[in-house]
């Protein structure tokens, strides 16, 4: 594995004195980096080859239940779709060659993004080899809440034995312990964050986008608060991120290939997986923020039309309902994405406010004991 390599490397350099709290920080930089760099340009390789392949078995059919909407996007009919295998595949493999596979956390992480891509898988399938839009919405939500609840459930376990126990970060750089409460926490997280994304990938390049700037600001956390065993899970952030990249760079509008559900749903439930993992459920629903906004729209649309039989938005998801208002779709996407990087902006800058709070010298709290980082008992 490279991480034998980087790790010698790592020894040859031994960290001075005054980095030596930050050691295991500085063994996953290099691999963070790697990881996002190897993906990225093994996936521009692979593209043109998987888009080619794509074409000829799964092309996305124009069918939102919408006629306004359908004939909106008319010309993406035929569009190669379920381009989520290959970053879900790139995802996998740096994960397997980079991080450190002693951490649980990687594995389960790598289990949940394969089981996600697997619903996912099935849904697309079913749109595109019938006449449904696709998987029924109950048996979808009841396969996803049994993906998050196992997660949750060896998340709150493994983090019993941790120096910090089940905590979650508060703005300002307090923690509040959960006890049991971190599975339903956990749990709505994953889930939540599937559907959010799910639901925002509507528009040429606008959930990838979205997806990479939360992953970064999630990760950046992860790496400031947590221990060595959930800092490895940065590995598989940074992979996320160099691959959705890679994929934004054929994605864009006008898209040559979509992620399809077996995207959206996975890398929606690795992103919230996490925030689950690092106790940054919160920083997520900041860094998030247009996920939170898109899935809001729906509940307050399908809400006030079943109560008063009007409509508040056009169109929802929100994304939709610029669309309807006649905006083109690249600037619905790129104020999307401006939104999506101020948001994950002001996480960025609340958790480094919790920083300082935490320490007078501004050290991270994961350079004194984070979570995971002393012997288990």
């Amino acid at each position: 594995m490279l991480l034998w390599l980087f790790d010698g490397i790592c020894a040859l350099y031994p960290a001075p004195g005054a980095l030596a709290g930050t050691v295991g920080v500085l063994r996953a930089a290099p691999r963070i980096v790697a990881a996002a760099v190897l993906v990225f340009l093994a996936s521009l390789l692979v593209w043109p080859y998987a888009i080619r392949w794509l074409r000829v078995r799964f092309g996305e059919p124009v069918k939102s239940g919408s006629a306004m909407l359908d004939q909106l996007h008319r010309a993406k009919a035929n569009t190669p779709t379920m381009g989520g295998l290959v970053v879900v595949a790139g995802i996998a493999f740096v994960a397997l060659t980079l991080a450190d596979l002693a951490s649980r956390y990687v594995l389960l992480a790598l289990l949940v993004v394969v089981a996600l891509a697997l619903v996912g898988a099935v849904d697309d399938l079913v749109k595109l080899r019938t006449t449904a839009t696709g998987l029924d919405g109950r048996v979808k939500l009841l396969c996803q809440t049994a993906v998050g609840l196992a997660a949750a459930t060896c998340i709150y376990y493994w983090q019993l034995d941790a120096p910090q126990g089940t905590i979650l970060w508060l703005p300002g750089g307090a923690t509040v312990e959960l006890g049991w409460l971190a599975i339903p926490l956990a749990t709505i997280a994953i889930v939540g964050s599937s559907n959010a994304v799910n639901l925002a990938d509507g528009l040429d390049g606008l959930a990838a986008g979205c997806v990479a700037l939360a992953t970064l600001a999630v990760a950046a956390g992860m790496i400031v608060f947590c221990g060595d065993e959930v800092r490895e899970l940065a590995i598989v952030a940074a992979a996320m991120i160099g691959g959705l990249g890679a994929f934004l760079c054929f994605n864009r509008h006008p898209a040559r290939v979509f992620m399809g559900n077996v995207g959206s749903l996975s890398l929606g439930g690795l992103l919230g997986l996490l925030a689950a993992a690092s106790g940054l459920e919160l920083v997520l629903v900041v860094a998030g923020g247009v996920f939170v906004a898109e899935a809001a729209s729906v509940v307050l649309q399908v809400g006030c039309y079943r109560w008063t039989k009007k409509r508040v938005l056009r169109c929802a998801p929100l994304h939709h309902h610029f669309e309807f208002a006649g905006w083109p779709e690249g600037r619905v996407v790129t104020r999307f994405w401006m939104a999506g990087a101020a948001c994950a902006l002001l996480s960025m800058a609340v958790m480094l406010a919790g920083v300082r709070a935490a320490s007078p010298e501004g050290k991270p709290p994961a350079t004194v004991a984070g979570r995971d980082s002393a012997p288990r008992r």
